[in-house]
């Protein structure tokens, strides 16, 4: 699920020739590899520079301060450097930055402190959506008001359950709309609602198109090779939201949605 973990695991999938779906590990580092891992996720550098360019020509932001958690660096930090070099190839932008490694005991009171005492159009906060919360809270406390974009890592619901007032206006571009019509949307919503008593996100939706691309070829044959081969073969895929196309890396070209929490709730712009 994390990039963290695929970077663990990778290696041993590959020793041992097992097809594998991930539905959410989007890190750069295993990109356009001819491997045996496969991802529903487009890689996380393409909302990056997506958020770089936003920053700069769309918001005028010149100065950016980035906040990443380094538990899940294989994630994070790819995704920190591709936006700092893009963000910096821009007349004037300059890139600051303070990593952290999240516990339940981080002190993110002493973090916003910190972020207060910083000069800076914008913050960027690349963790997961709690921490995201818990950062806001803590600025917020502090009368620190500064926009905040954020990363995917941080959609779901507990961004807007934790942070309350505090996450309101953070931004972000995910490949996933939480607010899609589409009719194969709205019915997995409804049938996911049904069964777990709460509303589907992101991980959610790519779980079940990573699962049911995966049964799909397993159905002719169990050996490694045909699998691998059945998922390339098969492309591109109906998914619950988007067509999931691989490439021949196992990597996943989508367009992205521009999301904002505005009045306790995630809107696409």
């Amino acid at each position: 699920m994390t990039s963290a973990m695929a970077l663990v695991l990778v290696p041993m999938i590959n020793e041992h020739s097992t097809p594998t779906v991930s539905p959410t590990a989007s890190t750069e580092l295993l990109a356009e590899i001819g491997d045996y891992f496969f991802r529903i996720i487009p890689v996380s550098s393409d909302a990056a520079v997506k958020t770089a360019r936003y920053a700069y020509n769309e918001k005028n932001y010149r100065k950016l301060f980035v906040v990443y958690d380094k538990s899940n660096s294989g994630y994070t930090l790819p995704w920190f450097e591709k936006l700092k070099t893009t963000f910096e190839e821009f007349e004037n932008g300059k890139v600051e930055d303070l990593s952290y490694t999240s516990t339940s005991s981080y002190n993110f009171l002493e973090m916003a402190r910190n972020i207060s005492k910083k000069n800076v159009d914008c913050l960027v906060i690349l963790a997961n959506s709690l921490d995201t919360a818990l950062i806001s809270q803590q600025l917020s406390k502090l009368g620190v008001k500064v926009p905040i974009l954020a990363c995917e890592w941080s959609l779901t619901d507990d961004i807007v359950e934790f942070g309350g007032k505090a996450v309101e206006g953070i931004t972000l571009f995910h490949s996933f709309d939480p607010n899609s019509d589409k009719k194969s949307n709205m019915e997995f919503n409804l049938n996911f609602q049904k069964r777990f008593g709460y509303d589907a996100d992101f991980a959610s939706a790519y779980g079940y198109n990573a699962m049911k691309i995966l049964i799909g070829a397993l159905k002719d044959s169990l050996a490694a090779e045909q699998v691998k081969k059945n998922l390339l073969d098969n492309s591109p895929y109906q998914g619950v939201q988007h067509e999931v196309r691989f490439n021949s890396y196992g990597d996943v070209i989508r367009e992205y949605t521009l999301l904002k929490i505005e009045h306790g709730k995630i809107i696409s712009l």
